[in-house]
């Protein structure tokens, strides 16, 4: 089991987008790198929230999805980044992980880089 803080924020299935810490969290693992995003400690290079979903099914309802448009552009926004640093852990993970499974991250960055 991983110890405490294991994303950044929670983005509820209504889009209420809920901050969880701040600083170092337990959230993405060792990354693989891909596009901008170096490969190493995912956990300490990277910023994370879950999207209240079983990862698979049901989807993420249309306010999760603008809600993590928004919020992912407004962080890339304050830290001088474009959207291509905006990945999912199906991307980056050396473990396997999948998520999110419902969304073509492609157009996701997209929609962020419509929000910059």
């Amino acid at each position: 089991m991983l110890p405490g803080r294991l994303s950044h924020a929670l983005v509820d299935y209504n889009g209420v987008f809920h901050v969880v810490s701040a600083g170092r969290c337990n959230h993405a693992g060792v990354s693989g790198g891909i596009g901008p995003i170096f490969t190493g400690d995912g956990n300490t290079m990277l910023v994370g929230w879950e999207i209240d979903y079983n990862g698979v099914s049901p989807e993420v309802s249309a306010a999760q999805y603008l809600a993590s448009v928004r919020a992912t552009a407004a962080v890339l926004r304050q830290l001088g980044r474009d959207a291509e640093h905006a990945r999912g852990h199906r991307e980056s993970s050396t473990t396997g992980k999948i998520d999110p499974a419902s969304i073509s991250l492609e157009a996701m960055r997209a929609d962020v880089a419509g929000q910059l």
